[in-house]
């Protein structure tokens, strides 16, 4: 058993002189770079009549993140989720800009450089909070299965297999006096973005992070994806857990609907064994 622990910021760092602050002349020169092509986040702007370099060092999560990093904790058997702020915004700070808060952090500290959390969980004044609203969302979805989750303990092989190239994951767990397993099913594709849909991009990638933090050409998946699975063993039944409906398969293939970055908790086994369990 383990609790999640993440934390959901966006962060800024930033300078009132990238030459003075930052010696090395090829990073300045890639700053310059990216500042010119509105590039991976980094601005010019002005606070107080001065110049300020910023960028953002952990931008928002985008649509269907937030959901998918609290499925995969499930999916690795997590019991909680925990989100923490390190050195939140101050209520008098919830009206500055980026560069303002750089600009003042950078004079309070007598120094030419600043860095702060811009963006919590909580939010700030004026700026929709969507992952508060995803992150509400996702909570409800888990809690039909919060009595099975607490239930549920890790086991080395899965009972069921998906195809982790389409990143469709799973992970069996077995259940106290049950003969049969629950099967988390991840759905990990949550949208489409610059670069190929890369997770790590290169400097000459064209990835943009607009001045709220959003990653200006992600588009999020809106629709369920269909999950096919196949059963190790092929005369195992399948059960839906929240409707208690039997899942057909066919030669022991079947599947599920799962919206982008979320989850299903499913029942591999015999009827017999599913009518044991109960979720109230």
């Amino acid at each position: 058993d383990f609790i999640l622990v993440v934390t959901s910021n966006g962060y800024l760092t930033g300078s009132l002189d990238i030459q003075k602050s930052w010696g090395k002349r090829n990073f300045i020169k890639r700053v310059e770079k990216y500042i010119a092509e509105n590039r991976f986040g980094w601005n010019k702007s002005t606070a107080n009549n001065k110049d300020v370099f910023w960028a953002w060092k952990y931008y928002r999560l985008p649509e269907n993140c937030l959901r998918a990093l609290i499925w995969s904790g499930v999916l690795e058997g997590a019991k909680t989720v925990l989100f923490w702020s390190y050195n939140p915004v101050a209520q008098a700070d919830m009206k500055t800009t980026p560069a303002e808060l750089i600009f003042k952090i950078a004079q309070k500290s007598k120094r030419l450089t600043g860095n702060s959390v811009y963006l919590t969980l909580a939010g700030r004044d004026g700026i929709e909070n969507r992952e508060l609203k995803e992150f509400a969302a996702t909570a409800k979805e888990l809690q039909p299965y919060k009595k099975l989750i607490m239930q549920m303990r890790k086991i080395e092989k899965s009972v069921l297999m998906t195809n982790k190239q389409k990143k469709f994951f799973n992970r069996s767990f077995s259940l106290h006096g049950i003969q049969g397993k629950a099967v988390v099913i991840h759905n990990a594709n949550v949208g489409d973005w610059g670069a190929g849909s890369r997770y790590f991009f290169n400097e000459n990638d064209d990835i943009k992070i607009d001045e709220q933090g959003n990653m200006t050409d992600y588009k999020p998946f809106t629709q369920p994806a269909r999950v096919e699975f196949d059963l190790v063993n092929k005369q195992d039944q399948v059960f839906d857990f929240i409707t208690g409906e039997q899942i057909p398969t066919i030669a022991g293939k079947g599947s599920v609907a799962i919206n982008p970055g979320g989850g299903k908790i499913i029942f591999v086994g015999s009827g017999d064994e599913f009518r044991k369990i109960s979720l109230r």
